[in-house]
């Protein structure tokens, strides 16, 4: 298996492995060295290979233990709830890692090129352990020993307009609740609109596969973008992140961000915990199509492939 690099910005600089012949199918690679690949290097660009978009689960199938349930506001593609598009508008997308603000947070987020742009609108790319490395010693101690709080409302029923929920619900529509995820609490739910709101608090660095690494890898860069679930974001005590450090981690975005150049049916395996994500901005003349699929568990240890090397 030919392996190439994708960019020297990232930590072990990524992978794209082309297909040998034409046709190849996907699920002609061995998946124990897809998985060795993707814990190493984080990202996957799998390029050249027959692709038949309505059946692009029938790969991913293979190292999926659970779907996400991703975002009503995007449409389900080819009769498949796991397939669906990506955010309308031509927008510009900042990094951040898909649902990092809740608490279901997927480990594997698939991307496929079905049309491809050629001057705009390229998804872009940040390893946050080479933005960890480049952070300041004082703001890595800032955000080891401080917690996000998000004050979340979801909607359970469908894509619903959470503003005017708020606006119009009744407290005593609200029953408590409790989801079983270690950081939230204030879990009320509301039968009769089809919403939960929940408090959850985690942090902006998480554990990567490899021991031995830290990853910046949040969705502070993109708090009030596409996600109207997000009604409030804050550190745990209340207060704002500081200017400076927003600066700061704007500065390095720059940096370490890579775009993606799509190729027709290319597809994209990222480590959502690890990898950051956005788009450049969408010229009005340009196409582009692209499909994404979301692992909520992976059927494969978190860091097995890696950690079976430690003695």
């Amino acid at each position: 298996m030919e392996i190439k690099k994708i960019s020297d910005k990232f930590f072990e600089g990524g992978a794209i492995i082309e297909a040998k012949y034409k046709d190849q199918d996907l699920t002609s690679l061995n998946k124990k060295k897809i998985i060795n690949i993707f814990e190493k290097k984080g990202v996957i660009i799998f390029r050249g290979f027959k692709i038949i978009p309505n059946k692009l689960t029938s790969f991913t199938d293979l190292f999926t233990y659970r779907y996400a349930n991703d975002a009503a506001r995007r449409t389900k593609m080819f009769k498949n709830k796991n397939i669906k598009s990506v955010d309308l508008g031509n927008a510009e997308m900042a990094l951040h890692s898909e649902a990092s603000f809740s608490p279901s947070w997927p480990e594997i987020l698939w991307f496929c090129c079905i049309k491809a742009p050629k001057k705009s609108g390229f998804t872009t790319l940040s390893d946050g352990v080479q933005f960890y490395r480049k952070l300041s010693t004082k703001s890595k101690k800032f955000f080891l020993g401080k917690q996000i709080l998000y004050n979340l409302v979801v909607p359970f029923k469908g894509d619903l307009d959470v503003k005017k929920y708020l606006k119009n619900r009744k407290k005593k529509e609200l029953k408590e609740w409790i989801l079983e995820v270690p950081g939230t609490f204030d879990t009320k739910i509301n039968f009769k609109k089809g919403f939960v709101e929940t408090k959850y608090m985690t942090f902006a660095l998480s554990k990567t596969r490899n021991i031995n690494q830290l990853a910046f890898c949040n969705h502070l860069q993109a708090v009030f973008g596409t996600d109207p679930q997000i009604i409030e974001c804050s550190l745990l005590n209340g207060s704002k992140i500081p200017d400076l450090i927003y600066r700061e981690i704007r500065k390095i975005s720059d940096e370490t961000k890579f775009s993606i150049k799509w190729k027709k049916n290319d597809l994209c395996m990222i480590d959502n915990q690890r990898f950051m994500h956005g788009r450049s901005k969408i010229l009005e003349f340009e196409k582009r199509e692209i499909i994404n699929i979301q692992t909520l568990h992976a059927n494969f240890g978190f860091g097995s492939s890696l950690r079976a090397n430690y003695k």
